[in-house]
């Protein structure tokens, strides 16, 4: 036996014995049982946690209200999916694995009344099935029991992890604003008076507002605008906090307006960012405060410059004939040989390099969608940033076509740097990131090495599926894969 699959086998070994010696200690099948109600879940009308957490559900008519028992008046719209999960769960439960009876073992496996979860379904007849749900098992499902008995069973039901939350937790986070497909014009208004429209002409969206005469509109970021209205979800909600303090007053938040086909206008109201980075919103019409994540709203809430296309070369890849990348004293040429590409210069590539033409492909694929980070924030001559003799430069020429250049140059910031592209004649900013990368030069080009064949790695196809999975899985970290 080889030395690897010594190895293998001795790992399998291991998992084996931490098997055995974690397994739950269980009765024999047939000893106890836990017998629950045949129940349907369209019987369930309610649904209340005690213990841990306290949550009263209710149905009304076709929705889901959630409460906290002690304020059962203050009712808020539950999400529907994590509702209909929980009262599947009940309906599906089975708890075939006894562990105990004894009393003192229930703080232990969290089945107690301080530590459980008490969870009792009621229908319009009265109480259908009362649980109460502990903590995990040793090597999955958890712990429960009936709320009349002290017998502790285990089970795989997902139950547990439907229904332990809070009131927060049940509550509608989606926020129903208006189906894109709807809307025709948006408008977004912020507190300092600068305003932006966007205006659907046939499938395409159009700036409807003034904008600077070398302004290129990025067609596809005002797209991605328009669709955030359609999801738009909260991760959490305000209660209480006045309009002031959330920034919500008329002279303080930004607004955004969407009309409709049928003429019909839904407003958002967004207040000031949060300490933790969310952003209260108000949908006009409805009296909660949502709290969504400020990704959202940088969606959303753009000024005219933010729809600005940040490209910064206009080309078709297979329209490109030859590439050179320049980073100061390396230099690299490709060049397309009929449907092939050949490496130029270096004319003598170091020991070890292999070109692959299909990475010439990718380069120019990237290249394609290469994007600033912002325009320059003010006016600066080529020589001053470092453009009129840069040390990083690619140089593509195109088939029926100008050549085209994107010219790194000297640092604005920390990790920030000058950059001009072909696609206009505009000072941009980008990461130095970007730059770099292109000090690889010919190394851009270089044949990846080949992934390893796990299929037939000596022993490894001897062991167990799940066994072989963990094994690869900590070779490939060991190789940095």
């Amino acid at each position: 036996m080889n030395r690897s699959t010594l190895i293998a086998v001795g790992v399998f070994a291991l998992l084996a014995v931490a098997y055995v010696a974690t397994r739950e200690p269980t009765v024999s099948v047939g000893m106890k049982k836990l017998t629950v109600p045949a129940l349907k879940a369209e019987q369930v009308t309610s649904l209340e946690l005690g213990g841990a957490f306290k949550v009263k559900l209710t149905k009304e008519g076709d929705a889901w209200l959630v409460a906290d028992p002690a304020s059962p008046d203050k009712k808020f719209a539950a999400d529907e999916q994590q509702v209909k999960s929980a009262v599947d769960a009940l309906a599906d439960f089975k708890a075939p694995d006894f562990i105990t009876e004894k009393n003192e073992k229930q703080a232990e496996l969290e089945v107690d009344d301080a530590k459980g979860v008490k969870v009792t379904a009621s229908g319009a007849s009265g109480e259908l099935l009362s649980l109460v749900l502990g903590k995990a098992g040793k090597n999955g499902g958890s712990y429960v029991r009936l709320a009349k008995s002290p017998e502790v069973f285990l089970t795989t039901s997902p139950l547990s992890y439907f229904v332990k939350k809070d009131v927060n937790g049940w509550r509608k986070r989606a926020i129903t604003v208006a189906a894109v497909a709807d809307v025709t014009k948006v408008s977004v208004a912020h507190p300092g008076g600068e305003a932006l429209q966007l205006v659907l002409d046939g499938a395409d969206w159009k700036l409807g507002s003034a904008a600077p005469a070398d302004f290129r509109f990025d067609a596809q970021v005002a797209k991605q605008l328009v669709a955030q209205l359609g999801a738009m979800s909260a991760q959490g909600f305000s209660d209480g906090e006045a309009d002031d303090a959330l920034g919500l007053s008329p002279s303080a938040a930004t607004v955004v307006e969407a009309e409709l086909k049928d003429g019909k206008k839904v407003q958002l109201s967004f207040g000031t960012k949060k300490p933790d980075g969310s952003v209260p919103l108000r949908v006009l019409g409805d009296a909660q405060v949502y709290l969504v994540p400020q990704w959202q709203t940088d969606v959303l809430l753009k000024k005219v410059d933010g729809l600005r296309d940040l490209s910064l070369l206009v080309l078709e890849p297979e329209k490109v004939t030859q590439l050179v990348v320049t980073a100061g004293a390396k230099k690299a040429v490709v060049k397309k040989d009929g449907t092939s590409w050949k490496l130029v210069e270096p004319k003598s590539p170091p020991a070890g390099f292999e070109f692959d033409g299909a990475q010439v492909m990718s380069v120019l694929q990237r290249l394609k969608s290469t994007r600033a980070t912002k325009l320059a924030p003010s006016p600066v001559a080529d020589d001053k940033a470092g453009l009129t003799k840069p040390a990083t430069v690619v140089e593509l020429t195109v088939e029926g076509g100008p050549v085209q250049r994107l010219r790194f140059g000297a640092e604005v910031g920390p990790g920030e740097v000058y950059v001009k592209g072909s696609a206009d004649g505009l000072l941009y900013v980008t990461s130095a990131g970007e730059k770099s990368s292109f000090d690889a030069a010919h190394e851009l080009f270089k044949k990846p090495p080949a992934a390893p064949d796990w299929q037939n790695a000596q022993g490894l196809d001897q062991l167990p599926p799940e066994i072989r999975k963990q094994l690869e899985a900590q070779l490939r970290q060991q190789q940095g894969q």
